[in-house]
């Protein structure tokens, strides 16, 4: 194997682990994990790039030269680079910690939080914000019916409510005997409606949600035991 290969397939295995491994470098390293993912991603992105278009020069100065074996590197490189970019074969870590029953974001200034409820009876909540925050909180969640009661793993984020209800299209938080409507919005079902998966809203066709209260009371619940 020539220096120039091995040079080429460490740097393409760098940039698809490093990208294709978010959903468990970003759990790992919490607050740092954005600006880490970001300079980490430019840096093996432009070296890539450079790389190849060296590589390219150099191929075209041996035109008279030309066998299979010299694109090899180019080759990898391109590959390492169009997967890293575009992500044909549509690769997600994210499934190694339970398939997503429910998910839901909510969006607050420049911040947003991502809720998701797994099959495996956990859920995890991230919340980013602005100088790169990134917070994770993990827990174990009771399902009885629509209504579901989570328990944090340690800290849990303030003024979040840890009883939701979720009907037809819409999530709902329990608070003095009543629902009201949460800031969450629901983007994917799976078990709650035939069992069958299926979009909800798309973050690009709504806005936040309003805190509204709405006519329903304790008693019409599906309380946990």
């Amino acid at each position: 194997m020539t220096r120039n290969l091995k040079i080429s397939l460490i740097l393409s295995v760098l940039l698809i682990g490093f990208i294709r491994l978010r959903p468990i470098w970003e759990r790992m390293l919490g607050d740092f994990f954005i600006l880490f993912y970001f300079l980490c991603n430019s840096i093996l992105l432009v070296w890539l790039i450079v790389k190849i278009i060296k590589e390219v020069i150099w191929l075209s100065k041996q035109r008279n030269n030309l066998n299979y074996k010299i694109f090899i590197p180019t080759l990898i490189m391109t590959m390492a680079l169009l997967d890293g970019l575009f992500n044909p074969f549509r690769i997600d870590l994210d499934f190694i910690y339970g398939e997503v029953n429910i998910q839901a974001y909510s969006e607050y200034g420049p911040g947003q939080e991502i809720l998701k409820i797994r099959d495996n009876g956990k859920f995890d909540l991230q919340s980013t914000g602005v100088f790169f925050y990134n917070r994770w909180y993990l827990g174990k969640y009771k399902k009885n019916g629509d209504t579901i009661a989570l328990n944090f793993d340690g800290n849990s984020p303030r003024n979040f409510c840890d009883s939701l209800v979720v009907r037809g299209e819409k999530i709902y938080e329990i608070e003095n005997d009543s629902l009201i409507n949460s800031s969450f919005i629901l983007e994917t079902t799976k078990g709650l409606n035939g069992g069958k998966k299926r979009p909800i809203i798309s973050k690009s066709s709504c806005g936040a949600a309003q805190h509204e209260d709405v006519l329903h009371e304790i008693p019409a619940i599906q309380k946990l035991n």
